[in-house]
């Protein structure tokens, strides 16, 4: 962890530096070599996805009329993983928060069609659930949308969750590349699973989503902060446009693979 090594991240030279370091304390030890052509060392490739071109955004229509959202100013905006441009115009849906779990019960999307469409999800666990439960609900959030057809998700913060990131902090978290490792046959694991574009949308202009709808926002929240609270979806009177795109960068980085074999002959 010494800042020599630049923070070791894949495919640097301080990442470089760390594995020889490794692979060196492994023959040190004498332990068995694991990786290709007799050494420790085992190529793993990745692929970046980075954004290009004209600076994303976000348009949102409803019958009070349009709203552009800006990449890092009121959005976060996301591409394609295997890189192109996007340009998706489509209708929105929300799905509450999003989530299907049949142990638990939860199925969010019960009802509702997201074929094509966004979903509007409320990035949050709810309240109530065991925290490992809700944090792999959490992650699953896009994968769920996608299975359902969804093209894309908007995602919307509870209040919790804007309590505990700040929208600024959420930007300087947020990173402009998605890096991700390539199978075999040189494809690129898809962690959004095939959505076309995703966006987090800024709390202070998220109600404009649900602009002219029976139910507001607030109201939303206000049920989503109650513990066991789970807002039903339902398809919203409003569209919106993403337009971004994307460019890869593939490269390598090297696992360190050592093996040490057990004393027991079975």
């Amino acid at each position: 962890a010494d800042d020599l090594l630049e923070g070791r991240e894949a495919g640097t030279r301080g990442h470089e530096i760390a594995a020889a370091y490794i692979a060196s304390q492994f023959a040190l030890l004498g332990v068995k070599r694991g990786g290709q052509n007799g050494g420790y060392l085992f190529k793993v490739d990745l692929l970046e996805s980075a954004l290009t071109g004209p600076a994303p955004t976000l348009t949102v229509s409803t019958g009070r009329g349009a709203l552009t959202l800006k990449h890092r100013g009121n959005a976060f905006i996301k591409g394609p993983i295997a890189g192109g441009a996007v340009n998706l115009n489509a209708p929105l849906v929300f799905v509450g928060f999003g989530m299907k779990d049949a142990a638990l019960g939860y199925d969010d999307y019960k009802g509702l069609d997201v074929r094509g469409k966004f979903a509007v999800v409320l990035y949050g666990s709810p309240k109530g659930i065991d925290s490992e439960v809700g944090a792999h609900l959490l992650s699953e959030q896009g994968r769920v949308a996608a299975e359902h057809g969804a093209a894309g998700v908007l995602f919307v913060m509870t209040r919790t969750t804007a309590r505990a990131f700040p929208w600024q902090q959420v930007l300087e978290l947020q990173r402009d590349e998605t890096t991700t490792w390539v199978r075999r046959d040189g494809t690129p694991f898809d962690p959004t699973y095939g959505l076309k574009a995703s966006a987090v949308i800024e709390p202070a202009v998220a109600a404009s989503l649900f602009a002219g709808e029976p139910k507001t926002l607030p109201q939303i929240l206000d049920e989503a902060d109650q513990t066991g609270g789970r807002p039903q979806g339902f398809t919203l009177k409003a569209t919106a446009k993403i337009s971004v795109a994307t460019k890869v960068r593939r490269f390598s980085s090297p696992n360190v693979v050592g093996i040490v074999v057990g004393s027991d002959p079975k």
